[in-house]
């Protein structure tokens, strides 16, 4: 079983349109800031998206309109 050192943090981001972003630090750790209050269903659906891509995992499109993007 893989072990991810995954966090979940609330994000004081106030734009309605911002579902969440993923900080993955040099030591491997990554950092999931999500907005608060977020319904539980799209909390997951991102949540899932951001630590497939983490750790290489092919995954399906998100639904539209998410995407995923890479800084």
């Amino acid at each position: 079983m893989l072990e991810l050192n995954a966090e979940l943090h609330l994000s004081s981001i106030a734009d309605p349109d911002f579902v969440g972003a993923a900080v993955q630090h040099r030591n491997g750790n990554l950092i999931l800031w999500m907005p608060p209050g977020q319904p539980r269903v799209e909390r997951d659906t991102v949540a899932r998206a951001m630590l497939g891509h983490a750790i290489g995992v092919p995954l399906g499109a998100l639904p539209e309109p998410y995407q995923l993007t890479e800084v």
